[in-house]
């Protein structure tokens, strides 16, 4: 079955946020961000230029996804607003992920910390130039744009938002969310689809780094003296995190951590370690060794470098504290508990990809992956 919507996801997008029923949430999420003003006309053009390349891989990539809905309709936007924050929904007949005007601004700063970093021609064995580092520049915020956007992508396969999911959660807590898929009822369950969604990030974009030809042009444009294997998952690890250490600071209370949202950025960090080790086991099992606590320790002293304010060291020390001693350790076991429940419970709601012999009247799969 495929779906199918005679109005432009860009109108639907818009009218979802600007037509909400609350006031507040009107408020704070003011509808589609149809003009790229970042005071640099030639940076507010490149950020549209991503936004229509992953669109394009979104369509090109359709007809090879089976849902439980039907070959889905996937649409990225940004959002006006300040809240630095990304998130998917589903609404119309498309699977939307927004990326909010504050969050691009985060990113734009990130990018720029990375830009000044001169530790990273040292941990990704290539010489500071101008031409160099104008690659960098130009290259790190697409891939961090790349990455949330996976990362909200995950929610969908992993079932955690759509119709049938948002009908299933709907039936079964006998309430109604209009915003936020399905909630987090249960202890941890929320901090499970985060760590889920984290996972489907990072196999895609080592699929994309590796096989969709994103690595082999950073290799070539910024002339790596690393053998190549190796200059791409040091790139991929630094970016990611980069995203983690330099967000911003982050209050850490442990006797609070089971109810946050989100689990820790160190331990998210550590789950993108372990899936990042999963995949290469899986397609580049002499890589495996690479992906050590000294390689990766080694990686965030050079991203920590970037952070001149020193701000957030302190919630990354208190943090990796907490997750060393007995109660981290428990803590640990329970959200990996709480995933394997989380995958089996979501499994009949799940996306999947669909070999090409069955994709019946369905257009042809790009080589990219989304």
């Amino acid at each position: 079955m495929s779906r199918t919507t005679t109005i432009p996801s860009e109108v639907i997008f818009d009218r979802y946020f600007s037509g909400h029923s609350s006031p507040a949430f009107r408020a704070k999420y003011r509808g589609r961000l149809n003009t790229l003003d970042f005071t640099d006309a030639v940076l507010g053009e490149a950020l549209g230029a991503v936004r229509d390349e992953i669109n394009k891989i979104y369509e090109l990539n359709a007809a090879g996804i089976s849902s439980p809905d039907g070959c889905p309709i996937i649409h990225m936007d940004y959002l006006n607003s300040e809240e630095v924050n990304a998130f998917a929904f589903f609404e119309k007949g498309v699977s939307f992920i927004a990326l909010t005007k504050g969050l691009l601004e985060r990113l734009i700063q990130i990018s720029s910390q990375l830009w000044r970093l001169n530790l990273l021609g040292d941990l990704l064995g290539f010489d500071l130039s101008t031409d160099t580092r104008n690659v960098l520049g130009a290259t790190a915020l697409p891939i961090l744009i790349q990455i949330l956007s996976s990362h909200e992508l995950g929610h969908f396969f992993h079932g955690h938002c759509g119709e049938s999911a948002l009908a299933k959660f709907k039936a079964e807590n006998n309430i109604d969310r209009s915003f936020d898929g399905l909630g987090c009822a249960r202890e941890l369950r929320c901090q499970a689809m985060e760590v889920e969604a984290d996972g489907y990030a990072a196999h895609m974009m080592l699929q994309n780094f590796f096989n969709g030809g994103v690595g082999e042009f950073l290799f070539k444009r910024l002339q790596s003296r690393l053998p190549k294997e190796e200059f791409i998952l040091s790139y991929f690890v630094a970016a990611v995190g980069s995203l983690f250490y330099l967000w911003g600071p982050r209050s850490f209370d442990p006797a609070q951590i089971r109810q946050y949202d989100h689990p820790p950025a160190l331990m998210r960090m550590n789950v993108f370690m372990r899936d990042i080790n999963g995949w290469c086991s899986e397609h580049r099992p002499g890589l495996v060794a690479w992906g050590s606590v000294q390689q990766f320790q080694g990686v965030m002293r050079c991203v920590a470098m970037a952070d001149e304010s020193g701000q957030n060291f302190e919630a990354w020390q208190r943090q990796g504290e907490f997750l060393l001693g007995d109660a981290g350790k428990q803590y640990i076991a329970d959200l990996y508990s709480t995933r394997e429940k989380l995958r089996s419970e979501m499994e009949p709601l799940r996306w999947h990809f669909v070999a090409a012999s069955e994709q019946v009247g369905r257009s042809e799969i790009s080589e990219e992956v989304p």
